[in-house]
């Protein structure tokens, strides 16, 4: 399919809107950081094709928390990936 040039106008009610959206995202998901493209390229990295795995390996922590050292607490043992299972 040919490239089509869009003709489009933004109004300052809807960039200030978009602006609005975003903050409200910021507001609401606080854990949200910039990184540097070296701070990115230093993190592992869990795709789609090996969470399943990871969140298998996590299964046991959950359901039978007493193998666990006491010094983890519940909310030690929820994975910080939880949010990409939605």
């Amino acid at each position: 399919m040919p490239y089509q040039e869009i003709s489009a106008t933004v109004t300052d009610k809807n960039l200030q809107a978009v602006k609005d959206a975003i903050t409200a995202i910021e507001t609401a998901l606080p854990f949200l950081i910039s990184l540097t493209d070296a701070e990115r390229k230093q993190l592992f990295k869990v795709g789609p094709e090996r969470l399943s795995f990871v969140q298998t390996r996590g299964r046991p922590r959950r359901t039978t928390p007493a193998f666990c050292p006491a010094v983890l607490t519940r909310r030690d043992l929820n994975p910080p990936w939880r949010c990409s299972r939605r």
